[in-house]
């Protein structure tokens, strides 16, 4: 189980990166300014669930096959993801 992924893309950052060895293999994710979109994309490893947070202003994100709806929380839209590789989008706040 990988608890949760969350957004870490300053205003004022173009990208950033992110990877941990847990149990099952390596969670990673990246976040990129794209289009005046926010991009998160995620890889959880085989064996292993996660929770994923994007934030969407309040608003569902554009979300991949695989990825489960759960709630908007504080602003932001939040998935379930089994293990795989997951591209979410949506519109920067402003």
């Amino acid at each position: 189980w990988v608890e949760k992924i969350e957004e870490a893309l300053p205003k004022d950052c173009a990208t950033t990166t992110f990877s941990a060895v847990v149990v099952p293999g390596e969670v990673r994710s990246a976040w990129r300014r794209e289009a005046g979109d926010l991009v998160l994309e995620t890889a959880i490893p085989g064996d292993a669930t996660a929770e994923v947070r994007v934030s969407c202003g309040g608003r569902k994100a554009e979300a991949p096959k695989g990825a489960r709806f759960l709630r908007l929380e504080a602003g932001d839209a939040v998935y379930a993801v089994g293990s795989g590789d997951f591209t979410f989008r949506c519109g920067v706040r402003r």
